[in-house]
């Protein structure tokens, strides 16, 4: 891969004053033709980034329900909120088997655990596992919300790919 950065897609772009027309190479007319009333009308990575956006911060409300929604609604008009909502939903059906999961450690250590005895670490293992893995959802989640605010395409580091449609890791680095 090359580091030389690509020319943004031919588009409207605001100036800093008014939209202006860009081909691929050069800059056009500064005025939107009818019926164009904003950039968002023909960049998808701007008209998505909200839902995007909420597809992630979903972890902390609406945890699979929120992604999954945008992805069968959103998702269907714009890739970008499609790769998002698909990654979100990934990592929180991730998330969630993980935390099933550990909620049965939990109540096994609950059950088996002697506290008369002198309980070793073991018992409260469970639940040290519990608190840092909600940490680090929340914190993959920010991260995600955050790459999605600032229109960049965005894998989790972890996750089972239930759910496909997300685009692949080497279309979006090379297109970032």
């Amino acid at each position: 891969m090359s580091d030389i950065p690509q020319p943004p897609s031919p588009g409207w772009y605001h100036d800093g004053t008014t939209l202006r027309w860009w081909d691929g190479a050069a800059w056009g007319p500064a005025a939107p033709p009818a019926g164009l009333s904003s950039v968002a009308a023909t960049d998808p990575v701007r008209e998505g980034s909200a839902p995007a956006v909420l597809s992630h911060v979903g972890i902390l409300v609406f945890a699979v329900v929120l992604p999954l929604v945008f992805r069968l609604t959103e998702g269907k008009k714009n890739e970008f909120v499609r790769h998002h909502s698909t990654e979100s939903l990934n990592f929180q059906l991730t998330f969630l088997i993980l935390w099933m999961a550990g909620g049965i450690a939990m109540m096994f250590a609950t059950f088996t655990g002697r506290v008369s005895d002198g309980a070793s670490a073991w018992f409260l293992l469970p639940f040290f596992a519990m608190f840092a893995l909600f940490g680090v959802a929340v914190l993959c989640a920010i991260v995600g919300a955050v790459r999605a605010s600032q229109g960049r395409w965005w894998h989790y580091p972890v996750s089972i790919r239930f759910v496909s449609g997300a685009r692949p890791k080497r279309d979006h680095q090379r297109n970032a």
